[in-house]
């Protein structure tokens, strides 16, 4: 995306970004270290360090993919050529009624909370500050953005915490974002821009028809409130290039919540396209991120977390759509993914008071069904 201040680099230099980056991968360049686990006690000393040592282009670390398969937002510079960037194919769709039930009522506490933080606030870009901090267009695909509402490139949890939020809860400066879902039967109005055309992003950008933010138990018997700043990641950019490593299913209909499926969902008359979302709720007591992103915070197993790992309020996105009719949608992604459905993902960081993360607690293990509280 364009935004004030800044430009497009020249096609040269572009160039010179993308072979520094195939170097990189080859192991040419060496000496660039990952980013230390960041705790409860230093999450903000952690997070303005990080910042601060980031260049601010792409190249300027090695945060991505080669740290344990974070969600694939990295700043190794464009590996491909957007040019070469490919629509999803005719058998990355499937028939929602020919997919078989597949989703189990979870057990455990019974309550949630829901937080209402609208539809999209006017707020995308091609950043993502968790996976590639400091670089701008370091995810080479558009997110759509809720809640806090200054997250881009050089966002921190003390930034965070001073801004603004879209949430009906002011108490609720959560950053919460994904990327597009363009409709591929029409053009859109960032074809020669960071995270559109430029990075292989063709077609009109949709925007949901409705966004649940929901908090439940995701199993468990009883959770604890998460820590303030806690960062979290679902599914994996970069899943068809990592052979599938950490790919959810996430694609379904209304009316058909009952199976996921991933590919993307063909659906029956009055039926609209789903992405549900239900991110890792169990987290080590410790840290707010890992060097990978991933290993404070874990899948649950049947309820049940691991040793060692508590479980925490489960963050599940549901975001609805109108697509065009046919197999003419697909999510924004890197070029050598190629559009697929797999590569579907969610990324997030817990700025909510503690007042409101207790609210948020009492809320599920006391089986309460909780609304768009305000504040």
């Amino acid at each position: 995306m364009v935004r004030k201040g800044t430009h497009r680099r020249p096609k040269a230099v572009r160039l010179l970004t993308a072979t520094a980056a195939v170097l990189v991968a080859a192991g040419v360049v060496v000496g660039m270290g990952a980013a230390s686990a960041k705790t409860t006690n230093d999450a903000n000393s952690s997070s303005q360090s990080s910042a601060s040592a980031t260049a601010n282009k792409k190249g300027g670390n090695n945060n991505g993919d080669s740290n344990g398969g974070n969600n694939g937002d990295n700043n190794n510079g464009k590996a491909e050529d957007p040019a070469k960037a490919q629509p999803p194919s005719p058998n990355d769709f499937v028939d929602i009624t020919k997919v078989k039930p597949n989703q189990k009522k979870q057990n455990g506490a019974g309550g949630s909370f829901v937080t209402d933080c609208g539809v999209k606030a006017n707020h995308q870009n091609s950043d993502n500050f968790i996976a590639a901090p400091g670089v701008l267009d370091g995810a080479q695909h558009t997110h759509d953005y809720v809640g806090n509402d200054s997250t881009d490139a050089n966002s921190t949890d003390d930034s965070l915490a001073a801004a603004g939020t879209t949430c009906k809860n002011q108490q609720d400066k959560s950053a919460y974002f994904w990327p597009v879902i363009r409709d591929l039967t029409k053009q859109g109005n960032d074809v020669n821009q960071d995270g559109g055309g430029a990075d292989g992003n063709f077609g009109q950008i949709l925007e949901p028809d409705s966004v649940q933010l929901k908090f439940a138990s995701g199993g468990a018997d009883q959770v604890t409130a998460m820590p303030q700043f806690l960062r979290i990641l679902f599914g994996n950019a970069k899943a068809v290039t990592q052979n599938g490593k950490n790919a959810k299913d996430t694609w379904t209909c209304t009316g058909f919540e009952d199976r996921l499926t991933n590919k993307y969902p063909l659906c029956p008359q009055g039926s609209k396209v789903e992405r549900i979302h239900a991110f890792p709720n169990c987290w080590d007591g410790k840290n707010t991120d890992s060097a990978d992103h991933r290993s404070h915070i874990v899948d649950a197993q049947n309820g049940q977390c691991p040793k060692g790992f508590k479980a925490v309020p489960q963050l599940q996105v549901t975001l609805t759509y109108t697509v065009p009719q046919g197999k003419n949608f697909a999510v924004d992604g890197f070029p050598e993914e190629l559009h697929k459905p797999q590569t579907d993902h969610d990324d997030f960081e817990n700025v909510m008071s503690n007042n409101l993360m207790k609210q948020v607690v009492d809320c599920i293990n006391n089986n309460k069904q909780c609304v768009n509280q305000e504040q």
